[in-house]
C-alpha cells in the first residue's frame, strides 16, 4: 500500500470514511454457482444476493418453462461484481401454446 488516510493504527469514530490508496489490483471475485435447471426466479434472487447484475435471455426450448439453461460467464467461474451475468432461460416449448 502506498497511502492510508488516516494512518494505520489510528483510532477513528464509527461511520468515518477511511481511504486506502495502493498500486496492487485486488483480484478477488464472486463465484458463480451452478444454477443449471433451477427456476430463473430463484437463480436471479441468488445472484442478486451475491451482488451481481443479472440479464435474462429467453428462448423457446423443450422442457419445463423457466429453467436456467446456461450462463455467460459460465457457471462455476469467478467474476467481478461490476460485471453483468447473462442467464439463458427456457421460455417454453418450441411450437407450443402462444
Amino acid at each position: 500500500m502506498k497511502l492510508i488516510i488516516p494512518e494505520s493504527g489510528s483510532l477513528v469514530k464509527r461511520g468515518r470514511k477511511i481511504q486506502i490508496y495502493g498500486d496492487q489490483e485486488i483480484n478477488e471475485g464472486i463465484f458463480i454457482p451452478n444454477l443449471y435447471g433451477v427456476h430463473y426466479l430463484i437463480g436471479v434472487d441468488i445472484l442478486k444476493n451475491l451482488g451481481l447484475n443479472v440479464n435474462l435471455v429467453k428462448i423457446n426450448y423443450p422442457g419445463a418453462d423457466g429453467r436456467i439453461l446456461a450462463s455467460y460467464p459460465s457457471f462455476e467461474s469467478t467474476i467481478s461484481n461490476l460485471e453483468k451475468i447473462n442467464l439463458l432461460i427456457d421460455n417454453g416449448e418450441i411450437g407450443g401454446n402462444k
